[in-house]
């Protein structure tokens, strides 16, 4: 079994247009230990310089990953970032020989197709466009807790599964909230695996789940595969509509089985 790994982000059309930069971020890689991975981060519109922000969060997650620590890298954070430039998501995935971890703080999408020719996709929103950032773990999550109605589900979860181009399952639940969302599933029947931001909901006249299923369609697993693909997408949505409305990022990971 190999692993293949690719990311890719892009500025979104509302960024563009009003002069700010690309708040989302992605890196995916493989590891020395033969595991693969992929991260991705969106910084908050109402945020501080949470392009930087992004960034970082991508990196400390990548070095956690592949143990490969920087020092003084704190004494920077420190010195140089506040509270506001910090609030980002994380969303990473890790791929090894036996199982696939998934982990989602704030929100976005995960997917995961199949040998099978099946795909199934969550979507993660939080009420009002307020995501829980991992940043908010500083005092507990007391202050954004407190934010919401005690007794509320501000976290909701959309599961879309599909069967070739058919649809044989959908749902919408409200949850309590998931502070930090981690799953797994084994790798021996996967195909691909990926994750993306909520840019990904935000594709001008496409519903989520039919971007993420032409996300997902990878004609090459080589290289920069993903960079590819996102960039022939939204050539085309351009075609026939504005295109992403909001930055956009997604790494992924390809599993190739010997034969």
């Amino acid at each position: 079994m190999r692993f293949s790994a690719d990311c890719s982000f892009q500025i979104g059309a509302q960024h563009l247009r009003s002069g700010l930069p690309c708040q989302d971020y992605a890196l995916a890689g493989t590891t020395k230990d033969g595991r693969a991975y992929g991260i991705v981060s969106d910084g908050c519109s109402s945020g501080r310089r949470t392009d930087i922000g992004a960034r970082v969060i991508c990196l400390e997650a990548e070095e956690t990953i592949t143990f490969d620590f920087v020092a003084g890298k704190n004494h920077f954070v420190d010195r140089f970032l506040t509270f506001e430039d910090m609030l980002a998501t994380r969303l990473s995935l890790i791929a090894t020989q036996d199982r696939i971890h998934f982990s989602l703080e704030g929100d976005g999408v995960i997917a995961v197709s199949c040998d099978d020719d099946s795909m199934t996709m969550f979507c993660f929103e939080w009420e009002g466009n307020r995501p829980c950032y991992p940043v908010y773990e500083t005092d507990g999550f007391n202050k954004f807790l407190g934010t919401f109605p005690e007794g509320s589900t501000p976290f909701s979860m959309e599961t879309r599964t599909f069967m070739g181009t058919r649809e044989v399952y959908g749902s919408i639940i409200s949850v309590v909230p998931q502070l930090k969302y981690t799953t797994h599933i084994e790798t021996h029947h996967v195909k691909a695996a990926a994750i993306f931001s909520d840019g990904v909901t935000q594709i001008d006249g496409i519903p989520w789940y039919d971007a993420v299923r032409q996300l997902m369609h990878f004609k090459s697993t080589e290289g920069d595969f993903v960079k590819r693909r996102l960039n022939r997408f939204l050539t085309e949505v351009r075609k026939t509509g504005r295109g992403h409305i909001d930055d956009i990022a997604m790494a992924a990971v390809m599993i190739r089985r010997d034969p």
